[in-house]
């Protein structure tokens, strides 16, 4: 995947396909594998909308999984000329609701390309899949696979289209967003917290005001219009061996407070 700008979520994203693409026959239960052959492509590309609009969401799909030296320069190509492109909004929503669920990878994909257009256009259908209910997780048993984990990093996907937009002063995404941080989920209500506060709109402070009295109290901490550089973070020390543990939803991870 390349390498996006403003995109700052994106380790969720880079984990959420190695996720997907990690799962190969012969390592996982019949139940868990992806299927990737020619039939399921093919398959697959009979999603996309037979208009000029539906051709160029599947040129950009393909040029976004491209490799090699020149692969950031043909996605930039790609990403003008979608943006260029009359429905391209439309066409993206559509074949993202044709896609299977199971397809994560596809979804995020089209997901990126909606955010990317930063086009009005696309406001509808960023909310849209923001505000979908979050499945749970099809493999509890299985402690390399977190379906729902995938799920997530589609919604904050859409919310960081939806926060561009509120940067771009567009009082309607900055009200999505507003409506966001009620989401299930807490990562969600995060970046849209995040992305209301860095919107232009409003007064900071007052905004600050209006999301404490939103959110519980214990939430709290993240309620913050300061950013961290992530070159100053210290990384944490990787032990030489290590075994992954069978998950627990009773006991959900913590996130550390500043």
């Amino acid at each position: 995947m390349k390498t996006f700008e403003n995109n700052f979520p994106s380790f969720f994203l880079l984990i959420g396909l190695f996720t997907l693409v990690a799962w190969q026959p012969g390592c996982q239960d019949s139940s868990s594998v992806l299927s990737v052959d020619k039939s399921s492509q093919s398959q697959l590309e009979k999603l996309y909308p037979n208009t000029p609009a539906g051709e160029r969401v599947k040129a950009h799909m393909h040029a976004s999984m491209g490799n090699g030296e020149d692969a950031e320069a043909r996605y930039q190509e790609s990403l003008t000329k979608l943006r260029s492109e009359p429905g391209a909004a439309g066409a993206l929503y559509e074949t993202y609701r044709k896609v299977p669920a199971e397809n994560y990878m596809l979804r995020t994909m089209l997901t990126e390309g909606l955010k990317e257009l930063r086009s009005p256009g696309a406001l509808a259908y960023l909310h849209n899949i923001a505000r979908e209910k979050i499945p749970a997780d099809l493999h509890p048993k299985n402690a390399e696979i977190d379906t729902r984990t995938d799920e997530v990093v589609i919604r904050i996907t859409a919310v960081e289209g939806i926060a561009m937009l509120a940067a771009d002063r567009s009082i309607n995404a900055a009200t999505i967003l507003m409506e966001l941080t009620g989401h299930e989920d807490l990562t969600v209500r995060q970046m849209a917290v995040r992305g209301y506060l860095n919107s232009p709109l409003g007064n900071v402070e007052e905004n600050m005001q209006v999301l404490r009295r939103r959110l519980p109290q214990k939430e709290h901490w993240y309620i913050t219009a300061k950013t961290t550089d992530i070159k100053q973070v210290q990384h944490p020390k990787m032990p030489a061996d290590f075994k992954l543990e069978s998950k627990n939803r009773s006991t959900p991870p913590q996130i550390k407070k500043p």
